[in-house]
């Protein structure tokens, strides 16, 4: 049999309306935040108890509140074919090419291919040797000789990267990304590189730390 709230339990609950505003303010602090966050690192004076702060919410908060299930963690279908766990592959012959969203290869490189794409033509990969990211055409590849490479994770991300001048990587909130050579830097910053599942796009990036949420 249902039961009604007593008088202070009714009390402690938000209304809808009130609710509402509560989210709404929420929202216009975290992005007032943001910039003064922003600012600090630009200016590089963001102190320590600041980052205590930004370590507290991550473990205490952050965590519960965007918990994962297992049909979230589904990455979307994308135009390409990306693999379960990437794998390194030798290079057949040196590739340069001008355009630079592509491999640098010289024979004999191993570089790690993320993804195929234009019906299996093009790898999307990295060589760890010269740290290029891009295409390279997959006739270049010795496939017979691949070995699976997992030294990436994989990770949500819990806030938009916008576009910038740099050519890093960007994505939407809610993007899985598998991430590699990453450095958590002071001031709440992280860099690396990144191969975003949603896009195919792959290469730097440079972001706030708790952006990436590690899944697996």
């Amino acid at each position: 049999m249902a039961t009604r709230l007593s008088a202070d339990e009714a009390a402690s609950k938000p209304m809808p309306d009130e609710r509402t505003t509560i989210v709404s303010s929420a929202k216009m602090h975290m992005s007032i935040f943001r910039a003064q966050l922003l600012f600090l690192h630009e200016t590089g004076s963001v102190p320590k108890e600041i980052e205590d702060i930004l370590s507290d919410l991550m473990a205490n908060f952050l965590h519960r509140s965007t918990a994962v299930t297992q049909a979230q963690m589904k990455p979307p279908t994308p135009i390409h074919e990306t693999l379960n766990t990437p794998l390194t592959v030798s290079v057949k012959d040196g590739y340069l090419c001008e355009n630079y969203r592509h491999v640098v290869a010289n024979s004999g490189d191993q570089v790690v291919v993320f993804a195929w794409t234009k019906n299996h033509t093009e790898a999307i990969a990295y060589n760890p040797r010269n740290k290029t990211a891009g295409r390279i055409p997959a006739d270049l590849l010795e496939k017979g000789d691949s070995k699976p490479f997992t030294n990436t994770k994989l990770c949500m991300t819990t806030s938009d990267e916008r576009p910038n001048p740099l050519g890093l990587v960007k994505w939407k909130a809610g993007d899985y990304v598998r991430v590699w050579n990453r450095e958590d830097k002071s001031h709440a910053r992280s860099n690396g590189f990144c191969f975003n599942l949603a896009t195919g796009e792959i290469g730097k990036f440079d972001t706030m730390s708790f952006f990436l949420q590690v899944i697996d």
